[in-house]
């Protein structure tokens, strides 16, 4: 069934699409109230369409549709469809999709009629632009940037890289662009770091920093610091934006001061222990009397032995672990004890008003474990005493117990503001500290927790961190249960 002209034309106003007709031999024209209202006029105006057609047409745009207009009536074309620009009669310019043809001839030869619509499309040619300047103003960004950075697709192959980025890894741009990231970068096999990484690469979080290592063309590598963001380009593929700073020379220092700290320590440990036991001596009163006053200042004296100690006993128990060398004496323990030794061990390191509470069901008491009990008491005295350090003065810490399949759970959770996210992916290296509210109150060595790392997983261990969704942070150590 066809649908009468009036049908139509009612269903193409509707549409939002302007009509207009001219009667080429009497020159007058007709158009529809949407091509009014598209250029800002009333439905009704009246007006003479082909004067405001004119009038309103920027000066760009007249030659060209003039002499399109003029291959239409000549029967060269079958029809104009041009994009041009109308003045609004606001006074800004809005685009308009204009496609005409001759729909009546006479039997000679000659137009009679000429018929069309008109579209606007000032949305869709806003948003192109904009798209388009956004992509220029990307390339830009990623061309010219100081650092390195490199988009890779989502089967990990490098997309689109800058300059500085190949010249990190002694290629040419050509060369890396189709190169598999296996092949680029140093992978961390560290459970922490794996579980990172593969919520950013699902889309849980959108964006990640990591330190890792370039595999440069010469076999050498460059260490850099990566920033990471999770985007969909303009066709909805996932791509990842990496940008990466150069930080060899920072890693290179970072290892010369480890090996100077390494040598200064053993060489301190046994001067240190003897001012130690000086001190103690003639404090005791072993030696003769002591005044009041000399009694305080030796105090003094012997809390900053204590602290030079731990610190050089943590650095070398750090230097063992790497060589291997720290011995564990590994055994059947009950969980109890060693949650009570924990305990009371940190009576000493609470503030005044902080307080610590044991979460730990009767039946888990008597769980064991098969580990070294003294070292996982230390590693729980790290643990603790970081929580102290970051909760208020006036703070509770919680140590809980519990049973996660066949393994068993030591949680420590504080009151502080959580782990940060530049640090999020460094807190298990050496030297790396967070800071808490009262920056002045936070001391440490940084080495607590790489330590505790390595002993929890000499020992068969695990060990992580969570931020708690109110405030704070979760550190905690799991071992398989031992049937007993």
């Amino acid at each position: 069934m066809l649908l009468d002209t009036d049908t139509v034309f009612e269903i193409l106003e509707s549409s939002g699409v302007g009509l207009f007709n001219i009667d080429l031999e009497t020159g007058k024209s007709r158009v529809s109230p949407t091509w009014k209202t598209m250029i800002g006029l009333a439905p009704d105006a009246d007006i003479e369409p082909q004067t405001e057609w004119l009038k309103r047409l920027h000066p760009d745009d007249r030659d060209r549709m003039q002499a399109l207009d003029r291959e239409v009536m000549k029967g060269r074309v079958p029809h104009n469809k041009s994009t041009v620009r109308l003045r609004h009669d606001d006074g800004h310019w809005v685009w308009i999709e204009t496609n005409a043809s001759i729909i009546k001839w006479s039997e000679d030869g000659r137009p009679l009629q000429l018929a069309g619509t008109h579209v606007d499309v000032t949305a869709e040619k806003t948003t192109r632009r904009i798209a388009m300047e956004t992509n220029e103003r990307n390339r830009l960004m990623l061309k010219y940037s100081p650092v390195g950075m490199a988009v890779f697709s989502e089967n990990a192959r490098v997309q689109d890289c800058n300059r500085v980025f190949s010249d990190m890894l002694g290629y040419t741009q050509t060369e890396v662009l189709g190169m598999n990231l296996m092949k680029l970068v140093w992978f961390d096999m560290d459970p922490d770091e794996v579980r990172r990484k593969q919520e950013f690469y699902s889309g849980k979080t959108e964006d990640i920093t990591f330190e890792t290592a370039l595999l440069c063309k010469d076999k050498s590598r460059r260490h850099v610091l990566v920033k990471g963001v999770r985007f969909f380009d303009k066709d909805e593929n996932v791509r990842f934006l990496f940008q990466c700073s150069d930080i060899t020379d920072r890693v290179k220092a970072e290892q010369q001061k480890d090996e100077f700290l390494s040598t200064v320590s053993h060489e301190l440990r046994t001067p240190l222990t003897s001012i130690m036991g000086a001190i103690k001596l003639v404090n005791s009163g072993g030696i003769g009397p002591v005044s009041d006053p000399a009694r305080k200042m030796l105090g003094v004296a012997e809390r900053g032995c204590d602290t030079l100690l731990a610190l050089v006993n943590d650095l070398l128990d750090l230097k063992s672990l790497e060589a291997g060398a720290l011995k564990y004496e590994m055994d059947n323990a009950l969980v109890g004890p060693i949650i009570q030794d924990a305990a009371a061990a940190m009576e000493g390191y609470l503030k005044p008003d902080q307080a610590l509470v044991i979460d730990m069901p009767g039946r888990l008491a008597g769980a064991v474990l098969h580990v070294d009990a003294a070292r996982l008491g230390q590693i729980l005295a790290n643990l603790l005493s970081n929580a102290a350090k970051f909760s208020p003065d006036d703070g509770s810490l919680r140590l809980q117990v519990r049973l996660r399949n066949r393994a068993l759970r030591i949680s420590v959770t504080d009151q502080g503001t959580g782990v940060p996210p530049e640090l999020e992916g460094r807190m298990f290296r050496k030297f790396t500290q967070g800071q808490s509210d009262d920056k002045r109150t936070v001391r440490g060595t940084g080495l607590g927790l790489p330590i505790s790392q390595r002993m929890a997983h000499d020992m068969g261990g695990t060990i992580g961190f969570f931020n708690t969704e109110k405030a704070g942070a979760t550190f905690w150590v799991e071992f398989p249960l031992i049937d007993h």
